[in-house]
């Protein structure tokens, strides 16, 4: 049996063969009670949204089991690469109509994923698998929605340069969530508080 093990900011990462677990370490910083609050509900919240993804029919990971009391959920390990690693010039379009459907969707049904990298998707062939739900959360705000798309945008020129500009017309092109001309409305508003504070930094 292989494994390996993967410490993030929030959570260590065990992969054991054709499973991912992923259990939320103790915050040394944090009250202990809160601490112990924080990782329930952040475990529970995790497991509620991929939960609400494959009633949805998208493509993320099963999940296998989550334990509140143990903060850990294990998951279908979905083999292929990291988007960032397969994203090219021929392919970016392609995986571009994929994302937006995801997106449609999720907002539709209240989800907002929060860290919508490239880093976050796996690419097994042409199918594109969405990954780490540790961030998520449920809102139908617009605001929230804007935010989503706008992590992405800044995803793809810190990774992908040279394609972020064409890959993410193109997402928003094919984004079409119930509430879009309200989203986008809102994702300009935060695109230019984005580029203020860029400037008051220079």
């Amino acid at each position: 049996m292989s494994s390996s093990l993967i410490r993030g900011a929030e959570a260590e990462i065990h992969i054991k063969d054709s499973l991912i677990i992923k259990k939320r370490i103790k915050k040394g910083y944090r009250i202990t009670e809160i601490d112990l609050r924080l990782r329930k509900s952040r475990t529970k919240r995790e497991a509620k949204a991929i939960e609400k993804c494959i009633s949805l029919g998208l493509s993320v990971p099963k999940l296998v089991s989550c334990s509140e009391k143990d903060f850990e959920l294990s998951l279908e390990r979905v083999k292929g690469k990291q988007l960032r690693q397969a994203l090219n010039k021929t392919n970016f379009r392609e995986y571009g109509d994929q994302i937006a459907v995801f997106l449609t969707v999720i907002h539709d049904a209240g989800i907002i994923h929060h860290d919508l990298t490239t880093s976050n998707m796996i690419a097994a062939g042409k199918k594109l698998f969405f990954i780490d739900f540790g961030l998520s959360f449920f809102s139908h705000k617009p605001e929230d929605k804007a935010v989503d798309l706008h992590l992405l945008e800044r995803a793809l020129q810190s990774k992908h340069p040279s394609l972020s500009d064409k890959m993410f017309r193109n997402v928003i092109s094919r984004y079409n969530a119930k509430d879009k001309e309200e989203v986008l409305a809102r994702l300009r508003i935060v695109q230019s508080r984005g580029r203020n504070k860029a400037k008051r930094s220079d």
